[in-house]
């Protein structure tokens, strides 16, 4: 009898560990929170830095320079006034290096608007209490290449946000704490390969600690009703 009711224990045991019956776990899958001991800070930890000092540097001429804020466009664009002006006062049209945000300008796309707000946050932070300084994707002094719009730089974007005049290597990369807390994906970081890996290893660490676009979820700055595509030429006419 013993035996018989061994033989049963076991079985029904088995069944339960191969998930046969409905002797299922209500234990939910482990999900990491940010912030644990697994956690990289890679934005702040100085694996990325500023290797070249920006103080009296004139971006227009050398590819690196401090700079004001003048506005922000969205998650991944912004435009600096230099405080150097030397060679040129014009604006510098940022696009950012190593980064691409989904959209939030003309055609809005999920955590577009969040990206966006994280990003003007962050640079406003920086031009009312600390220091922004704006360099081409490149190694050493020279003069800045445009993208392929003409009118664009690629930039990095290095912030401090409660310093003032702060020094170069106490500057973090802005475009890569936008990938880290999971508002973009990396794309096209071949110009600065010593930066390549760092990024990707954000993007991923983003990614398994589900946060923001990579969360799963809707984004909470949208209407989530029924919609259509359209464009701003679509909803003039509308209105006309």
């Amino acid at each position: 009898m013993k035996k018989f009711k061994t033989i049963i224990l076991t079985v029904a045991l088995s069944m339960c560990l191969g998930g046969l019956t409905g002797c299922k776990s209500n234990k939910k899958p482990y999900v990491p929170t940010r912030g644990d001991e697994n956690w990289v800070d890679y934005a702040h930890d100085g694996t990325v830095s500023l290797a070249l000092d920006y103080k009296n540097r004139d971006f227009y001429k050398d590819g690196i320079g401090e700079v004001t804020l003048k506005t922000c466009i969205d998650g991944d664009t912004a435009h600096f006034y230099p405080v150097v002006k030397t060679t040129s006062s014009l604006a510098i049209k940022s696009r950012y290096y190593g980064i691409d945000t989904p959209e939030s300008t003309g055609r809005i796309q999920p955590w577009g608007k969040p990206a966006s707000d994280f990003n003007k946050e962050k640079l406003k932070n920086a031009a009312a209490n600390g220091t922004i300084v704006v360099s081409s994707a490149q190694d050493d002094y020279g003069e800045p290449i445009p993208d392929s719009t003409g009118s664009r730089y690629v930039s990095l974007i290095w912030i401090n946000e409660t310093k003032k005049n702060a020094a170069f290597n106490e500057l973090y990369l802005l475009n890569l704490e936008i990938v880290q807390e999971g508002y973009s994906w990396v794309k096209n970081v071949q110009d600065m390969p010593q930066y390549a890996d760092t990024f990707y290893k954000a993007e991923k660490q983003a990614q398994t600690y589900k946060l923001n676009l990579f969360s799963g979820e809707d984004d909470p700055t949208m209407d989530h009703g029924d919609f259509k595509d359209t464009s701003l030429l679509n909803l003039k006419y509308d209105t006309e």
